[in-house]
């Protein structure tokens, strides 16, 4: 398994390395991230009807659009974010007591 701790903080580079890993790597990934504060908005969503435009705009939010379906959430750097992203292959569910912290170290 692929483990990354993404540092960056601006949406736009976070979403396009989400997108990135999952069309360029065959591999089980994790990846550990953090936003700005900033609205990303599912692939289908309607910003008009999501967001309330004036105060982004006033507050600097950044508004960001992921390549994957889903509600509106709002980012800032007291939330963190998780991506897992399955190559598909038939794995065994971790044994009992471990944690992803030895699956990213292979133990």
């Amino acid at each position: 398994m692929l483990c990354i701790h993404n540092t960056q903080t601006d949406p736009y580079f976070n979403l396009a390395a989400e997108e990135y890993l999952l069309k360029n790597f065959k591999e089980n990934i994790f990846m550990l991230w953090q936003n700005e504060p900033s609205i990303v908005i599912g692939k289908h969503q309607d910003v008009w009807a999501e967001v309330n435009l004036k105060f982004v705009q006033d507050q600097q939010i950044k508004i960001a659009r992921r390549f994957s379906g889903g509600g509106a959430v709002y980012h800032d750097p007291g939330n963190l974010n998780l991506t897992f992203i399955e190559t598909g292959q038939i794995s065994l569910p971790a044994p009992a007591g471990s944690d992803i912290g030895s699956t990213c170290r292979g133990g």
